[in-house]
């Protein structure tokens, strides 16, 4: 972080850091403008007849307070928290304060929470959590919609991969083809761009099973698996394909072909945000990945993207239709937008809107859930505070106050740890916590660690991939092959 002045004018990645190496995407960039944004909620606001009245940090604080205790005094359930996806560390945080309070576990919440691709890793692998892909290694890349330069899972640390795979090497380099119904920035850079009818994806990604199995490229399936693979994939020919997707025979022939050819492919599934057929591209896409590379040397289950902790569209329904049922008086949301997310049937408008349930927002801005609150509390911005953050599973990214404070906004954790001791103290308390919690793991072991840890901004271990344990597919799937891949 460039600081003129005690301001933050520019941000960059860490170069230490193994994820983004010293690089940082558009969003990444555009996130310095919300410390500065004009539209930052600078003080608590309290809703008094419908209108929102300006009041002091303490009072906020004291207000948080007398509602945690009166909820607790109703009774153990009254209290629920809607949080987005945050550090280990946080997020204990709030799980202890909730348990402290006899109320359940909270729901971290995200808009795109890549149900799809969790769901199919299940099916497929066993293995429900969000792998990470070894896309420097393919020698063939292909993608049936995942915009990995743009919003999906991590685009800095993809982009790095796909350009060291897209490189020329002894004469050589990858080839990357895209599928898609429009051109996106990931597609501007693929060699072949298959430009396929909007929600067709998935009957390209059964032609290309269908193939492989034809060709051969079925050795190490359980035998009943094979059968219902090719039962599901045997009527996607290249003339049902070009029907169904409008792609050309040809084009499709060489997407197979080289694939076919290739010594490490690699076939990735559907984006951020998908149709109706994301779950069946994205299984197809795992079983060819299997079929084409049975050791599966691309997918790393080991270190996982830390955004597959956030729940699934259901489970968040049922966070919000249940708080009736559970008779919930109080109601924390930090830093989430479901009723902008979420659609008009999925109850959140009502949760929020409920008379005798009050309802606080930490956020910064004025978004569509927030207006509905009773409280609002900013809170600090990560450029502002400390914390930590684990982008994927073997790392732990530090973060420290990079400029002066431009509110007098308390961090959340501040806030979390006043409200559960009832006692006042400095604006370290978080950071004392967050230093024990760091050491109970044994992730630091003296204040030299802590020293280095912070200078360093993380602890990483080795990038380096290790030997992987061969993942072996499940000898019966979790769930009908045949129902999640015929065409409905």
């Amino acid at each position: 972080a460039k600081n003129r002045e005690g301001r933050v004018v520019k941000v960059e990645g860490n170069p230490l850091h193994p994820i983004n190496q010293g690089k940082l995407c558009m969003r990444g960039q555009a996130a310095l403008q919300g410390v500065y944004n004009p539209d930052r909620i600078q003080t608590p606001l309290v809703k008094d007849n419908g209108d929102w009245r300006p009041i002091t940090y303490p009072e906020a604080e004291n207000l948080l307070q007398r509602k945690v205790e009166k909820s607790i005094a109703g009774g153990k359930g009254r209290i629920r928290m809607a949080t987005q996806v945050e550090g280990d560390t946080l997020l204990k945080l709030f799980a202890e304060s909730l348990a402290g309070w006899g109320s359940r576990g909270l729901l971290v919440f995200e808009p795109f929470a890549y149900e799809s691709l969790k769901t199919a890793n299940e099916v497929v692998f066993g293995k429900p959590g969000l792998a990470s892909y070894r896309m420097e290694e393919a020698d063939v890349l292909v993608s049936v919609g995942a915009d990995f330069l743009e919003t999906w899972l991590s685009p800095v640390e993809y982009a790095r991969k796909f350009k060291a795979m897209h490189a020329v090497s002894d004469g050589s380099k990858g080839r990357f083809f895209h599928i898609s119904p429009y051109q996106s920035l990931t597609c501007a850079n693929a060699d072949l761009w298959l430009s396929c009818r909007p929600g067709s994806e998935a009957a390209f990604a059964l032609g290309l099973l269908n193939q492989a199995l034809r060709l051969g490229r079925r050795s190490g399936l359980p035998k009943n698996l094979r059968h219902e693979l090719e039962r599901a994939a045997s009527p996607f020919t290249k003339e049902k394909v070009t029907q169904a997707t409008g792609i050309p025979v040809a084009a499709f022939d060489k997407v197979i072909q080289a694939l076919i050819q290739a010594q490490k492919p690699l076939i990735l599934g559907t984006g951020t945000a998908a149709g109706p057929n994301a779950l069946q591209t994205d299984v197809v896409a795992n079983y060819l990945n299997q079929i084409l590379d049975p050791d599966l040397r691309m997918i790393d289950f080991k270190d996982r993207h830390r955004v597959e902790i956030a729940a699934g569209r259901a489970e968040a329904v049922q966070f919000f239709s249940a708080l009736d049922d559970e008779a919930v008086d109080l109601l924390l949301l930090n830093s989430v937008n479901p009723l902008y997310a979420m659609p008009s049937g999925s109850g959140v408008r009502k949760a929020l809107e409920k008379e005798s349930r009050f309802v606080v927002a930490f956020s910064n801005f004025m978004d569509e859930t927030t207006m509905l609150a009773d409280l609002v509390i900013p809170v600090r911005l990560p450029l502002e505070t400390w914390d930590e953050y684990s982008g994927r599973a073997t790392i732990v990214s530090t973060l420290q106050p990079a400029m002066g404070k431009l509110t007098d906004a308390r961090h959340i954790g501040d806030l979390f740890i006043k409200a559960v001791s009832g006692k006042t103290g400095g604006g370290d308390r978080y950071k004392n916590y967050l230093a024990s919690a760091l050491m109970a793991k044994g992730r630091i072991k003296t204040e030299a660690t802590w020293v280095g840890t912070i200078q360093q901004g993380g602890i990483f271990e080795s990038s380096k991939p290790k030997a992987q344990q061969k993942e072996k597919p499940q000898k019966t799937p979790t769930r009908s092959v045949n129902d999640l891949l015929v065409d409905r």
